[in-house]
């Protein structure tokens, strides 16, 4: 019991990116909030063009961008 809790908590914690990604950071005044969250209830594409547009306010990276991404989804879209 206690050892699937580990793992468990091991897999939460784990990140899925490369160390490029992870240590991406955002410029000052950067909101994630200015992000439409993807529900699985509307058209991916769509979400992908809303995602890029906001980005592109920023110029930023590719780096940046895979990080944030992951955070524009939510529930079944995220998992």
């Amino acid at each position: 019991m206690e050892d699937t809790l580990n793992n468990e908590v091991d897999q939460v914690n784990s990140s899925p990116f490369t160390n490029e990604i992870e240590h991406a950071t955002p410029p000052k005044r950067f909101l994630t909030l200015s992000f439409t969250p993807f529900k699985q209830d509307f058209d991916p594409e769509s979400h992908l063009k809303h995602f890029k547009s906001v980005m592109i306010l920023y110029k930023s990276e590719d780096a940046l961008m895979c990080k944030v991404f992951a955070m524009t989804s939510f529930g079944v879209a995220q998992d």
